[in-house]
C-alpha cells in the first residue's frame, strides 16, 4: 500500500523521509511563522510522507487548491496540512494527519483544516481500494495534530 501511495501522490508534494534514522524534518515558507521547521524521529524506514500544503511548484496555480473542482473562496474546503506521514506499526497502516501553527491559532480554524486534510487523504485511500484492489487496504488508523509556539486548551 504505501508503495502505490507514493506511486499516486505528485512528486512535488512528497517530503523526503532520512531512511538512516527514519526522521522527517518538515519546514514552514511563511515569512512570518515563528515555527519554521519540525523533526519527526522514529518513523520506520518505508515510512512516506507529503505535504497537502505544497507552495512550490513550476505551476504556481496548481497547489493553490486540493481540488480545482472545488470553489476556491469555500471557507476551508481548501485547506490542506503542513504533513501527512504514513506508516506502518505492527501490521497496522497508521496515517498522521499534521500542521504547524504559530502565535494565535484559532481552535476551530486548526480543526476544520485538520478534519478537511483526514477527508482528503481518505479520498486517496478509497482511490486505492477501487484502482489497486490487490493492495493491502487494512482500514488505516488517523491522527490529527498539530503543533504549536503557544500553549492551547481545549482541542
Amino acid at each position: 500500500m504505501l508503495n502505490t501511495i507514493k506511486n499516486i501522490i505528485c512528486p512535488d508534494a512528497l517530503l523526503d523521509i532520512e531512511t538512516h534514522h527514519g526522521c522527517l524534518k518538515i519546514k514552514e515558507t511563511a515569512p512570518d511563522s515563528a515555527l519554521s521547521s519540525l523533526t519527526v524521529e522514529g518513523l520506520p524506514t518505508s515510512s512516506i510522507a507529503f505535504t497537502l500544503d505544497h507552495q512550490l511548484s513550476k505551476n504556481k496555480s496548481c497547489f493553490k487548491q486540493l481540488s480545482c473542482y472545488l470553489n476556491p473562496s469555500a471557507p476551508y474546503i481548501n485547506k490542506g496540512c503542513d504533513a501527512v506521514i504514513i506508516a506502518v506499526f505492527d501490521s497496522k497502516l497508521y496515517i498522521s494527519i499534521l500542521d504547524m501553527k504559530s502565535k494565535k491559532p484559532k481552535i476551530g480554524d486548526i480543526k476544520a483544516q485538520l478534519n478537511n486534510s483526514e477527508v482528503f487523504v481518505k479520498y486517496i485511500i478509497e482511490l486505492i481500494k477501487v484502482h489497486y484492489p490487490d493492495k493491502n487496504t487494512n482500514t488505516p488508523i488517523y491522527c490529527r495534530s498539530f503543533v504549536t509556539t503557544r500553549i492551547c486548551k481545549g482541542v
